[in-house]
């Protein structure tokens, strides 16, 4: 006998297996590109979202160094040492604009599509604008405080002496600038507190006896580093305009807000969080 002939594969048989085959190719391309682009969605909209959170954080910055040089001293940005802006009503009427359009703005930008650095970055940055506004609208430090402008008038110049940045003519310079604009900086202090509570006048007045003895005491001393007699005498020029200034604003203090004030400070209730 001789052996059976192996058995032919119907025709129909193969032809499904290579259908087969061509379906699950197919189906397993579908299912790459699918995922291919899901992922390039989610790389987009990260990309976004970390490009406008970017925009976002980059004009709060200008913005601070346009508004609050002495805060942008203060962190370390140095290209507002030599100037200082008063707070007006109108200054206050724009920052409560702008910082109610920049949390709108920052709440379109999802914070789940950012990577952990950035997603605490913007969290970081609502955090400022809350309190900003919180300061605006509730505290109304500007209004009721008279050590809110310590900042400007004490502070602003005790920064260059800590962490200024250049030589001892160039900070003496941006001293001499910033003290020019502390009797700008009252006259809007005058028109911006109202009616202050009497124990808030009452603590302010130690930080502006502390801050005319600065004033007379250290500057001199720090001017003196700086070997270029103009700028010597332009900064003992401001430091005697600033004096008077600030002595002429604790006379009113004194004189005139504190007999006519009442009261107390009332703590200001906390905000609502519920959503």
């Amino acid at each position: 006998m001789t052996p059976s002939a192996a058995r032919p594969v119907p025709p129909s048989a193969g032809a499904g297996a290579r259908a087969g085959r061509l379906v699950a190719w197919a189906l397993a391309g579908t299912l790459l590109s699918g995922a291919s682009c899901a992922a390039a969605h989610l790389g987009l909209e990260r990309r976004s979202a970390e490009q406008a959170l970017t925009r976002l954080v980059s004009e709060q910055v200008e913005r601070e160094l346009a508004a609050r040089p002495d805060l942008s001293t203060l962190h370390g940005d140095h290209r507002g040492d030599d100037r200082l802006e008063p707070v007006t009503q109108a200054s206050l009427a724009r920052d409560r604009v702008r910082l109610k359009d920049l949390a709108r703005r920052l709440d379109d930008v999802p914070r789940a599509a950012l990577p952990p650095e950035r997603a605490a970055e913007r969290d970081s940055l609502a955090a400022r604008i809350s309190a900003a506004l919180r300061d605006l609208e509730v505290t109304r430090r500007w209004e009721r405080d008279p050590s809110a402008y310590l900042d400007l008038v004490g502070r602003a110049v005790e920064t260059l002496v800590e962490r200024g940045a250049g030589s001892s003519c160039a900070r003496a310079h941006a001293m001499a600038r910033r003290l020019q604009r502390v009797p700008d900086v009252l006259r809007a202090a005058r028109v911006n507190l109202a009616a202050p509570p009497r124990d808030l006048i009452e603590a302010s007045l130690p930080g502006y006896e502390r801050l005319i003895g600065f004033y007379r005491g250290d500057l001199p001393g720090f001017g003196a580093q700086c070997h270029d007699p103009r700028t010597q005498a332009d900064l003992a020029e401001a430091d005697t305009t600033a004096v008077r200034a600030v002595t002429g604003f604790l006379d009113y203090l004194r004189a005139d807000l504190l007999p006519r004030a009442s009261g107390i400070s009332p703590v200001p209730a906390a905000p609502d969080t519920a959503r």
